[in-house]
């Protein structure tokens, strides 16, 4: 039941976090360069990305699943401080 609720509370994140981290200029300059690109080409094949459209599309992608990513991390450590607390003061 808790990873049902820590997974759901991650998906709630995910966009908010994504639109946050797209509006980080130095980050979106990073997503957005020639060598970055080159280096994601492999996701991009994968993908099957045809052209900018089809390439900007995985890079969305990637960033959502990134998002959640972290999202999840940050719901799951919250919850460990949180329980470890709890039983620290002894509460039920």
């Amino acid at each position: 039941m808790k990873n049902i609720l820590r997974i759901s509370a991650s998906l709630v994140r995910t966009v908010p976090v994504c639109l946050a981290l797209s509006t980080i200029d130095p980050l979106a300059r990073w997503v957005g360069s020639e060598s970055t690109s080159e280096r994601l080409r492999p996701i991009f094949n994968f993908a099957g990305a045809v052209g900018v459209e089809g390439e900007e599309d995985a890079a969305v992608t990637l960033l959502l699943a990134l998002s959640f990513l972290l999202c999840w991390g940050i719901t799951w450590g919250g919850s460990v401080l949180l329980f470890r607390r709890r039983s620290r003061l002894g509460v039920k």
